[in-house]
């Protein structure tokens, strides 16, 4: 890299210790160029995106009756727990539904 000509991208690279001796307008230059690839290759990241997505899995929820008959506790405990952040698993739909996350439930019984 000299001083009369910009330094390309390559250069930079491979001389990464003689950035910070370029004139200023060698330093805009290489932001310059650094942006344009940045910007080109994240639009290819974005048309490129092989990657499959995670699909969002909706939780089976049960009644409040099912629940019961698996651990053979009252409809009244679930009830009055639906809402609280200590019992993720009772999902209160609505004033008078209750389900219950079927899953995320035996997580928490097989902790008890």
């Amino acid at each position: 890299m000299n001083a009369a000509t910009p330094p390309t991208l390559a250069e930079a690279f491979d001389h990464p210790d003689r950035v910070a001796d370029l004139p200023l307008t060698g330093l805009i230059v290489l932001l310059a160029q650094a942006a344009t690839v940045t910007a080109r290759a994240t639009a290819a990241l974005a048309v490129k995106n092989d990657a499959p997505q995670p699909t969002p899995t909706t939780p089976e929820l049960i009644t409040v009756a099912e629940a019961m008959k698996i651990t053979g506790m009252t409809a009244r405990w679930f009830y009055s727990r639906a809402g609280r952040k200590q019992f993720r698993f009772i999902k209160k739909l609505s004033p008078r539904t209750v389900r219950v996350d079927k899953a995320a439930f035996a997580q928490w019984l097989a902790a008890q």
